[in-house]
C-alpha cells in the first residue's frame, strides 16, 4: 500500500503520444526476487484487465540491475500503450507511452522517453 503519485502529458490528438510516469513507495521491500517477479507479472495482468485490452508483447527488462517488466497492450483502435514497471526496494515505478499502434511505440521519441528514466538502488 501507499500513495500513488502520477505525472502525465495527455495526448492532444490520436496522432500524438501520451506519457505517464507513476510511482509509489511501499511500506516494505519484497522478501525475495521471486516475490518481485510475481508482483511485476501481476502489474501486467492488472493493467491488461483494467484496460480491457489485449496483451501484444511482454518481456522481462532491467535497469542497472533493477528488475522490471515491459509489456504492450491494445486498448482499442488507435489506442495502444507500452509500459515498463520496475521494483527498486520499496519503490514501484511505472512509465507508459500511449500511441496509435505498436509500430509507433518503437519510435526514437518513445525510446528516448523510456531511456530517460534513472533509478538509484
Amino acid at each position: 500500500s501507499g500513495t500513488i503519485v502520477v505525472a502525465s502529458v495527455q495526448r492532444k490528438s490520436v496522432e500524438e503520444f501520451g506519457y505517464v510516469c507513476q510511482w509509489l513507495i511501499r511500506e516494505k521491500a519484497f522478501d525475495s526476487t521471486e516475490a518481485e517477479i510475481i508482483y511485476l507479472k501481476g502489474q501486467q495482468s492488472g493493467a491488461v484487465a483494467a484496460s480491457k485490452g489485449k496483451l501484444l508483447q511482454e518481456r522481462r527488462v532491467s535497469l542497472k540491475g533493477i528488475k522490471g517488466r515491459e509489456f504492450a497492450v491494445q486498448v482499442s483502435d488507435n489506442n495502444v500503450f507500452r509500459c515498463r514497471v520496475f521494483v527498486a526496494g520499496k519503490r514501484v515505478i511505472h512509465v507508459q507511452v500511449w500511441g496509435t499502434d505498436l509500430k509507433s511505440l518503437d519510435s526514437k521519441e518513445v525510446s528516448a522517453f523510456f531511456d530517460s528514466l534513472k533509478i538509484t538502488k
